[in-house]
Order: structure tokens, then C-alpha cells, then sequence
């Protein structure tokens, strides 16, 4: 019996044994960026998926997480602010009254809630 191929390898529980690279995106990950390009385009002129913060195209473990890269949330902005019939500007200065320093002030990167920033969002201009 030959051996099995390296995409015919593992199980159904773990999935196919990878190896190597192709050297392009994973397809979920082609995805995503259509997604955001689709999504974003109307609201910014130009945009090409160069322009996407990784983390708007990637995912942490859970999912959940509750922040965003402050980059993150200032590519969002024309969007929001058209959506909720707000100027860029506004926008702009709620992301940054939503930023958190970095931890103890050296650890990772500033980063904005969420929560904060759509609550602030809806007391100034709520979504329809």
C-alpha cells in the first residue's frame, strides 16, 4: 500500500498535514481582504488591499477581542462617518478618546475599545 500524500495525510479531526508554501494567501484570508475592499471602496478613493490594517483581515483566537489598532479604526472612519452622517473629523476625535496607551506605558501598542468608541459613537450620532 503506497503512502499516503500529504494532503490525503491526518485525520478528520485534525485536518490535512500542511507543508510547505505556496506563497500566496490562504483562501480565507483572500476573502477577507475582498470582503474589506468591497465593504471600505465606496468610502475611500483608490483603496487597494495594501491599505488594510493586518488585523481587520486576521482574527485572534477567540474572536472576541474587545480592541482594535488604532490604525484599525482610523481606516473605518470615512465609512462610520458617512453612515452616521458625521464628519471624518468628529469620527477621528472619538477613535481618539477611545485609544488606550500602550500597557505600563511599554508593553504592545496603542489600541481603541471598542465598546467605548461605538457607545461614544451612538450618544453623538446614533446608528438607524
Amino acid at each position: 500500500m503506497a503512502a499516503p500524500t500529504s494532503a490525503a495525510a491526518g485525520s478528520a479531526r485534525h485536518g490535512p498535514v500542511r507543508s510547505g508554501s505556496t506563497g500566496a494567501p490562504p483562501l480565507w484570508t483572500t476573502s477577507r481582504i475582498e470582503q474589506i475592499l468591497k465593504l471600505e471602496g465606496p468610502y475611500t478613493s483608490g483603496l487597494t488591499a495594501a491599505q488594510i490594517p493586518v488585523d481587520l483581515v486576521t482574527a485572534s483566537a477567540s474572536g472576541l477581542d474587545p480592541d482594535i489598532s488604532v490604525a484599525a479604526a482610523e481606516f473605518q472612519a470615512p465609512r462610520i462617518a458617512a453612515v452616521r452622517n458625521i464628519s471624518v473629523q468628529q469620527v477621528q476625535q472619538l477613535i481618539a478618546d477611545a485609544t488606550a496607551a500602550k500597557t505600563l506605558g511599554f508593553l504592545g501598542e496603542p489600541h481603541v475599545n471598542v465598546l467605548a468608541l461605538n457607545l461614544a459613537l451612538d450618544a453623538v450620532a446614533p446608528s438607524s
